[in-house]
């Protein structure tokens, strides 16, 4: 009998057909979250490429977890980790990309 799903404690890891999926789903909500928080940008007429903290930062994971989320039951820890960490690495990168003169606005 074959394992279908291999469990952790904060992630199932799914078989290939499943993975296959996620591989379609988690790059379409990551589209489809940075696609939601522009649509809001606009209406609070915030200028296209002002920085609007937290949503830059976290727009593209909230939605690659939600639309994976009904194949991959992720833990809420996890996915506040995942958040965190992500908003931090955003951060620390646009400073560097500052400090490197690749980015003209500071955050």
């Amino acid at each position: 009998m074959a394992l279908n799903y291999l469990s952790f404690n904060a992630v199932s890891v799914p078989g290939f057909l499943d993975s296959a999926l996620i591989g379609i789903l988690l790059p379409l909500g990551s589209l489809l979250g940075d696609t939601l928080k522009s649509f809001f940008k606009r209406q609070f007429d915030i200028p296209p490429g002002r920085f609007w903290v937290p949503f830059d930062q976290i727009d593209w994971l909230l939605g690659g977890i939600a639309c994976t989320y009904p194949l991959i039951k992720l833990d809420m820890m996890f996915i506040v980790g995942v958040v965190t960490t992500g908003c931090f690495l955003h951060v620390i990168v646009k400073k560097i990309g500052f400090m490197l003169h690749l980015q003209e606005e500071k955050i």
